[in-house]
């Protein structure tokens, strides 16, 4: 059985972002660990709670988002913009 629910193929990648949420006051170190077109799935470098959406910063992106889960330090992050 394949409980895989993502609507698009992921692509492995390793890239430094930053997640930006509370209106730009809150700014959280982070890695890119695959992305698809619409979301990413991203390890933070401390166990911190996101609220449910802000900006990504990475590679010369800035990506609004919304939360769709978080498990400790991992997070599936679908894009808004």
């Amino acid at each position: 059985m394949n409980d895989d629910r993502r609507q698009a193929i992921r692509t492995p990648t390793d890239l430094h972002a930053v997640v930006v949420s509370n209106d730009g006051l809150d700014r959280v170190p982070a890695r890119l660990v695959d992305q698809s077109i619409g979301g990413v799935r991203i390890r933070l470098e401390s166990d911190v709670r996101i609220g449910s959406g802000g900006y990504l910063l990475f590679g010369n992106r800035m990506e609004p988002f919304r939360v769709v889960w978080q498990a400790s330090q991992s997070l599936g992050l679908a894009f808004t913009g």
